[in-house]
């Protein structure tokens, strides 16, 4: 996975141009020259899931970072449930002013294929990438299989036997799951829980083969030797556990999973406005404040602007349509 980045991209026109060349203050000042007095009251920050998870602290630590920069309130607000589904619709359904921002898991690409939603992910108004957060293969310490080699020869001689755990279906783990199977060709029994919290606890006693999991989460097991890890899921060794090797180094070629987080806004919002919130991300995300929460949560930062994120909401969108075709509920 790549920490932060700033691609080239084609100014659309002069004054795209500009805004790209000027930090976060600097366009809000030029916007305000140019006759719009956005922001002039505070922003509300809606997120998806319940205070005190990674995704949750990544967003307060983002809306700190944002209203310093943008000299307005910026209000984190907690609206968990359905996979943070409810959240991603009430943004939707919000006026397209910039005042109501959603900070967002790949859940929001992820529900559409699973369930009915409250808004049309095609229509979402990408504003940046921010984050993401590795996931790591892990067994029990004491399990026989020793590396990625041995997980795949063990699920080829005993199809459909081997067992992992998830917080659900659609869930970080499941994707990454879903497709080492793929990538592998092998199946293994998913398990579904209802949480993180119990499938690893099942995992640490054997009730469970193996789990793909938040590095958040396995690291104090790894180091405290009651997990062994068989591989990250990112496309480059993490900075945050640099001995890990990538999943793809281990043999399962091409494979890589990453959970992400970013910033949307609702369908329609005006284009400077998702600019100026695009560069006051990027200048945020720049910040050693941001990149030491982030650290000490076990995320790195990641970074896309508006346009490379909105292109990667589709792709991510038609990956997990495949991946959980034969899990659709009925629409």
């Amino acid at each position: 996975m790549r920490g932060w980045e700033r691609p080239i991209r084609s100014p659309i026109n002069r004054r795209t141009a500009l805004l790209g060349l000027l930090s976060a203050p600097a366009l809000i000042r030029t916007a305000a020259a140019q006759g719009s007095s956005y922001p002039d009251k505070p922003i509300r920050m809606i997120i998806g899931t319940a205070p005190g998870a990674s995704v949750d602290l990544s967003a307060r630590t983002l809306a700190t970072q944002m209203e310093r920069l943008l000299k307005v309130s910026v209000v984190a607000e907690n609206r968990p449930g359905a996979n943070s589904s409810i959240a991603a619709a009430f943004v939707a359904q919000s006026p397209p002013d910039g005042y109501t921002l959603q900070f967002t898991a790949q859940s929001i690409a992820v529900n559409p294929n699973m369930m009915k939603v409250g808004y049309d992910i095609s229509t979402i108004a990408a504003v940046a990438s921010v984050a993401s957060i590795p996931q790591t293969l892990v067994v029990p310490v004491d399990s026989p299989i020793k590396d990625v080699a041995g997980l795949i020869d063990a699920a080829t001689k005993n199809p459909n036997k081997l067992n992992y755990g998830s917080a659900g279906i659609g869930s970080p783990p499941h994707l990454a799951t879903q497709i080492f199977e793929q990538r592998a060709n092998v199946h293994f029994v998913h398990i579904p829980y209802k949480g993180t919290a119990p499938a690893m606890t099942d995992l640490l006693g054997g009730r469970l083969d193996f789990m793909i999991a938040s590095l958040p989460l396995t690291k104090p097991y790894i180091e405290g030797g009651r997990l062994r890890a068989l591989g990250i899921s990112s496309a480059q060794r993490s900075p945050l556990a640099p001995n890990i090797p990538t999943i793809d180094e281990m043999g399962v070629h091409g494979y890589e999973s990453s959970y992400w987080v970013g910033l949307v806004a609702p369908p329609n919002t005006a284009p400077d406005i998702v600019n100026l919130l695009d560069h006051t991300v990027e200048q945020a995300v720049k910040t050693q404040e941001v990149e030491k929460v982030f650290h000490v949560a076990g995320m790195e930062v990641y970074y896309k602007p508006h346009d490379e994120f909105a292109a990667m909401l589709r792709d991510e969108t038609k990956r997990f349509a495949e991946l959980l075709s034969g899990f659709k509920q009925a629409k």
